[in-house]
């Protein structure tokens, strides 16, 4: 009888034993989606935002992709992993991925001034913009305000000296790309990047096809915000539509160790597109690479980027080079940043990780 009770208490003990090691090896995606599922619709509710959408990547694969609430708090339709947002800012690093294939081209060149690939200069009696580069528009040093907003657009400084968050400067480029590729930036981004990449749900115009598949933006109170505005124009700083796992793959590319396709970037470029080229006045731990914003408390770096339109949209993707790890979380909200705040904590705890 004893005996008999020794080998069920040791048999006990393998067993738990062995259990432990199955929890821990869990997959670290696995850990994250449990607890976001149970977190995100309370932030939903909490923070008036009507809906969200979330995809994930480990090991440099898109491995979860999940959508939460509704796209129109009238509507009441749910939001679902194929649901269009506006990435808002996050339209930036794209643009700027593409438009670095062209440096590696030898189309254009990074510490080139702009003015150079124009017909004519772009703001004729403002003579320090004569010098702004490709660079100093990527991290931010050009000097242009964000938006002008009906004023005349002037440089507050000598380029490539201060940080200035700018949406200008990415339309001052937008124009001397079109310059160079001859043609205007949404049949030229599709051809060279976004259809290579299958991002199939991603323009930087409005669609045809959006009108059944994309959010509607809300206010503060979680209402439908006015008459909605299409964005008919392409602009590189703002108006890319896309889905969380369209703009995934974007991400997958960013840390792709194969580097032969036809649209991918160099290894060498990608490092210099995590080169800090300036530390953010208001936090020494943080720079702007190359389209990116970095987290430089950590080598290598962690590269992010959010986004927020006035049309009721707010962002935010976020990848690791070291761990292969990422993800990118849409809300058609105001009150948005929130919760990809709140989700982002989540991630930092169960994704981003570091051995």
């Amino acid at each position: 009888m004893i005996l008999r009770c020794t080998h069920l208490l040791i048999a006990t003990i393998l067993s738990f034993a062995i259990s432990l090691p199955l929890l821990s090896e869990m997959p670290k995606w696995q850990q994250a989606s449990e607890r976001l599922d149970s977190l995100t619709p309370k932030l939903l509710q909490q923070h008036q935002v009507p809906g969200a959408s979330i995809a994930l990547i480990e090991h440099g694969e898109i491995i979860w992709a999940k959508a939460y609430g509704v796209t129109n708090a009238l509507t009441q339709e749910p939001v679902t992993v194929e649901t269009v947002f506006e990435a808002c800012s996050m339209s930036k690093p794209v643009f700027t991925y593409a438009v670095l294939k062209l440096v590696e081209q030898g189309k254009l060149e990074l510490d080139r001034p702009l003015v150079d690939y124009m017909e004519k200069p772009y703001l004729s009696d403002e003579p320090l913009h004569r010098i702004i580069t490709a660079r100093m528009v990527f991290s931010h040093t050009s000097g242009f305000p964000n938006w002008r907003r009906g004023k005349k657009l002037s440089v507050a400084f000598e380029p490539g000296t201060s940080y200035r968050y700018s949406g200008e400067g990415f339309l001052f480029l937008q124009k001397a790309v079109e310059r160079i590729v001859d043609e205007p930036l949404e049949p030229w981004i599709q051809q060279s990047l976004l259809q290579p990449l299958m991002m199939a749900d991603s323009s930087f115009i409005w669609q045809t096809q959006y009108k059944e598949k994309a959010a509607a933006g809300h206010d503060s109170d979680g209402k439908v915000k006015g008459k909605r505005r299409h964005y008919e124009k392409p602009n590189s700083a703002y108006t890319l539509y896309t889905t969380p796992s369209d703009y995934a793959r974007f991400l997958v590319e960013m840390l792709r160790s194969d580097r032969a396709a036809r649209h991918s970037l160099k290894s060498g470029t990608i490092e210099n597109m995590l080169t800090p080229q300036i530390t953010l006045p208001d936090n020494e731990d943080r720079a702007r690479g190359l389209g990116w914003v970095l987290k430089t408390g950590v080598t290598p770096v962690v590269a992010y980027h959010s986004g927020s339109n006035g049309t009721g949209f707010r962002c935010n993707s976020q990848f690791d080079p070291k761990t292969n790890v990422g993800v990118v979380i849409m809300t058609n909200g105001v009150n948005g940043r929130k919760v990809w705040q709140a989700v982002m904590e989540v991630l930092e705890e169960d994704l981003f990780v570091r051995p």
